[in-house]
Order: C-alpha cells, then structure tokens, then sequence
C-alpha cells in the first residue's frame, strides 16, 4: 500500500477537552469559600498546586465583582497553563489561569449532591 505523506490521525476531528467544573459554596457570613465537589483534573490543578480555596478566585474564576450571590453555584470552564519566558533578571515561570463562569446546578447536579454524590464524576 503506498505510504500517504500524511498520518490519518491528524485528519480525525480534534475534539476540545471537556470543561472543568466546580460545584462551590458561597456564603455572606464567611469571606472564604467551599469547593464541595469538582471534576478530576480540576481537583489535580488544584491539589498539586496547593491551591485554597480562594486562590482558585485569585487565578481567574472570578472577583469580588463577579462572584455570585451566596448560595450554591456550579463554575465551568478551562484550565489555561500560562508560561512567563525568562529574562535577564529571572527565571521562566509557570502559572495556571481559570476561565469560565458561573450558573446554578441543573437538576441532575443537585440530584447527586442531595445524595452526597459528585456531580461529575460520571462525566470524567
């Protein structure tokens, strides 16, 4: 069979990856917030980025203008590795940034946190 030039791989639809969740608690008597539930690799950015809570805020999911109201809310959206080049004065570095934005748990997600389940796990 004669060779392509080419690997059929690289014509085959390349899918995004699917978006990150967080299921988080807001509270007006508490100025840090809850991530109760999130998707796997959310959970890993976050764990081995020693992340709290409202650093998750800090790297872009949103601000003191743009959190919701309190109550339960569900983020959605990307994980973006960002890498600042060197320069003559320091070294390269790496960050992490969350894009995305807010709405209200849809009925399936409420299903499983009524049940103490991930919401998301199932889409993993």
């Amino acid at each position: 069979m004669p060779k392509l030039g080419f690997d059929l791989l690289q014509l085959q639809e390349r899918r995004p990856p699917p978006p990150q969740k967080a299921v988080v608690a807001f509270s007006e008597m508490i100025t840090d917030v809850a991530i109760l539930w999130s998707t796997p690799d959310l959970r890993t950015e976050i764990t081995e980025s020693m992340l709290r809570s409202e650093d998750f805020f800090e790297h872009g999911a949103g601000s003191p203008t743009l959190n919701p109201d309190q109550g339960i809310w569900v983020w959605e959206g990307e994980i973006v590795g960002i890498v600042y080049p060197s320069t003559p004065d320091s070294a390269e570095e790496y960050d992490v940034e969350f894009r995305g934005g807010w709405r209200r748990p849809t009925t399936k997600e409420w299903g499983a946190l009524v049940g103490n389940q991930n919401p998301f796990e199932e889409e993993s």
